[in-house]
């Protein structure tokens, strides 16, 4: 049984800062999150970071599609980490 992740679901990443302003371009990114999420059978997990900085800016609030989403249908998992500035990474 599929089990399917969505990551990085802030507004500015998906959807992309790009389809903003563009109704067709929006409609198309909430069609592809919803294939997405249609493919999961047993469990889906959306992820969004507090923040996601790259080079197109500065992403802080959460993708409007996950309001979208049967709040009946839905569990939140709220879990944060707080890094102290000279910890090293987990992977060094």
């Amino acid at each position: 049984m599929p089990v399917v992740f969505v990551n990085s679901l802030v507004d500015g990443i998906t959807p992309h800062h790009r389809s903003l302003d563009d109704f067709e371009a929006l409609e198309e990114e909430r069609k592809l999150f919803y294939v997405a999420c249609s493919r999961a059978k047993t469990q889906l997990y959306l992820t969004a970071p507090n923040y996601f900085s790259s080079y197109s800016g500065y992403f802080d609030k959460p993708s409007r599609f996950i309001a979208e989403l049967s709040a009946d249908e839905v569990t939140v998992e709220t879990t944060r980490r707080t890094m102290i500035e000279d910890d090293d990474p987990i992977w060094w």
